[in-house]
């Protein structure tokens, strides 16, 4: 069986890495790249005021002065800020989850390392938290930078004890968010059922945040009415499942069916996104079976394109 570290070498190699676009002003205290309301140390020019008492004289544009020297302008910039990149894994037991290429959460790794390695080369702050039904797991702030490098890690991580319990996991993690506005990702197993409680604080996240969720689904999974495959070999048209209650059988199963289930389960996601959308949240469904180029092209839409633009369900223009 694979270590910790054996799978995170492999996944390496399918992480993306490209710039984070945001469709707002950063308001952050740390120095980036990004545009910021504020007005100061920066290299962009943004408009002129005139001289006031303790303005710094390389400040004054002499210009101007040569040209009008019975008014005294300061040349103001645009501080350069950076942004709050957040990223929320479900680790739930039923992302285990696997058939046909990556599991579940192996792909909740590969998108958490793509997310936090894209937010660092642009010099923005992240925020990682993993959660299951319980409660919150791990916990890595804005200035626990060493600490984000053990995020993917902390994706494969299920020993881990509990930092928060309570009703809901995802409850418990969204409560740890920043008040500032962020940009975030929550990485959730398609078959999260929402609360009442959770699309209420979504509610109040969605006026505060930019907020995608990133639906993580299985082949299999699509097409039979069960959470979890077993990982051997089924007899043509039997599949070993586990259902919820944890019980284990033998499903059979022919194409009709499988395509019946497959419908019903791409209108109960489709539902799920309409209520998200109502919320003012992104939706974007990832499948473990697509292939490295997919995956990428997917990535790199949802990551350096305007999400507001985007029908993440398809990864079409809308």
């Amino acid at each position: 069986m694979e270590s910790i570290n054996e799978r995170l070498m492999r996944l390496a190699v399918l992480t993306v890495d490209c710039p984070i676009q945001i469709a707002w002003l950063s308001s952050q205290y740390q120095e980036g790249v990004r545009s910021s309301p504020y007005r100061g140390n920066g290299r962009d020019y943004c408009d002129f005021r005139d001289y006031r008492d303790g303005d710094k004289p390389t400040r004054i544009n002499w210009k101007m002065y040569a040209r009008r020297p019975e008014r005294l302008m300061v040349t103001l910039l645009e501080e350069e800020r950076n942004a709050c990149v957040c990223v929320l894994a479900d680790i739930s037991a039923g992302m285990d989850m696997v058939s046909v290429g990556l599991s579940k959460r192996e792909l909740a790794c590969v998108l958490t390392s793509s997310i936090i390695r894209s937010a660092t080369r642009t010099n923005d702050s992240a925020l990682f938290a993993t959660f299951d039904e319980r409660g919150v797991k791990h916990f890595f702030g804005r200035r626990a930078s060493h600490g984000l490098a053990l995020a993917p890690a902390a994706v494969l991580d299920q020993d881990s004890p509990y930092l928060d319990e309570g009703a809901s996991g995802l409850l418990c993690a969204m409560e740890r968010l920043p008040q500032s506005r962020s940009l975030v990702f929550i990485l959730i197993d398609n078959n999260h059922e929402f609360s009442a409680e959770e699309l209420e604080q979504l509610f109040y996240l969605g006026i505060r945040h930019e907020v995608v969720f990133m639906s993580i689904s299985d082949l299999r999974e699509r097409e039979l009415p069960a959470t979890r495959l077993l990982p051997f070999l089924p007899i043509p048209g039997y599949f070993p499942v586990i259902d919820q209650s944890g019980h284990t059988s033998l499903l059979w199963t022919n194409k009709n069916s499988r395509e019946r289930h497959t419908a019903r389960f791409c209108q109960h996601e489709n539902e799920t996104m309409e209520e998200l959308t109502k919320l003012n949240c992104r939706f974007a469904s990832l499948h473990t079976e697509d292939d490295h180029r997919t995956r990428r092209a997917q990535l790199t839409r949802i990551l350096s394109s305007r999400r507001d633009r985007l029908n993440l369900n398809e990864g079409e223009q809308a």
